[in-house]
């Protein structure tokens, strides 16, 4: 009786290393897996950022030719003539004009466009 006790206990223990063994690669498969999908995830989370990257620096391009360009407008718009830079008495104009006249243009942006 001894003998089938100590054959099915070895039974036993091999189905045991067995079991254990497989778990052991499916942990080992699971983590690899796992490692995969992370290093391919922050591949596409880079690649995400970096178009992102490109779009803001694109925008921050236009927007820098917006301000560029409206600048160079209203330096123009308000830059002082040379004839009405000098008073009649020929000393050079005051600033004040200047900004008289950026005031006003500012003002009438404010109106609506039916008022005089």
């Amino acid at each position: 009786m001894k003998s089938s006790e100590s054959g099915e206990s070895s039974h036993n223990l091999l189905a045991l290393w067995v079991v254990a063994g497989v778990e052991a690669l499916m942990i080992l498969a699971g983590t690899a897996y796992n490692a995969y999908e992370v290093r391919r995830n922050s591949e596409l989370v880079q690649r995400k950022l970096e178009g992102l990257t490109q779009y803001t620096t694109a925008q921050g391009q236009k927007l820098d030719r917006m301000t560029t360009a409206l600048e160079v407008y209203l330096g123009k718009k308000f830059s002082p003539d040379e004839k009405a830079a000098v008073t009649p008495a020929g000393e050079p104009a005051a600033s004040g004009e200047r900004i008289d006249k950026a005031i006003q243009f500012l003002e009438g942006l404010k109106k609506p466009a039916g008022t005089p």
